[in-house]
């Protein structure tokens, strides 16, 4: 568990943990694709605008890591709820994997913490990936996260919630 905790909220799950992800695609709740609303409205001139800067808190319960296996989670947005092609925005992103797949440099992912810290809320080794859904001055009103895997048996589990952050 991290030096830091974040307040949870339902409504800012982007994914709940209920089965390893062993292909590319969007994370899920209930098994269903998750899409986040932050509110604003891109469609109106002028346009309302709602910049979050938040925390999206991966607790990862499992994942292999073998030669191969390299996992690309990112945070993307859009001001299209459907996330058309050419309407999506990376906003953050993250990898998980052994150290040859992850650039040559990059630490190999730890194990997850185990069965002796389940019971803990939330259990896992957690991760946290900063991120604003402004970029290039284009606010986006959706978030999702896409995972991205590579690699023969590859397999990862985790959970997904975002935390708003306060103001500076």
């Amino acid at each position: 568990m991290g030096s830091r905790t974040y307040a949870f909220d339902a409504n800012m799950v982007l994914a709940d943990g209920a089965a390893a992800a062993t292909a590319t695609g969007v994370t899920t709740v209930g098994g269903a694709a998750s899409v986040i609303d932050l509110g604003g409205d891109q469609s109106r001139t002028p346009a309302l605008r709602a910049r979050i800067d938040a925390m999206a808190v991966i607790m990862v319960q499992s994942v292999v890591v073998t030669t191969g296996c390299v996992y690309t989670l990112a945070i993307q947005g859009s001001n299209d709820a459907a996330f058309g092609t050419g309407n999506v925005q990376n906003l953050a992103m993250i990898d998980f994997g052994i150290t040859g797949t992850r650039n040559g440099t990059a630490m190999t992912t730890a194990a997850p913490l185990g069965s002796a810290n389940f019971g803990q809320e939330p259990s896992g080794t957690m991760y946290e990936l900063g991120f604003t859904n402004e970029q290039n001055d284009v606010m986006y009103q959706y978030i999702r996260a896409y995972l991205t895997v590579a690699g023969s048996n590859a397999s990862i589990q985790f959970t997904i919630f975002v935390a708003v952050l306060p103001e500076p």
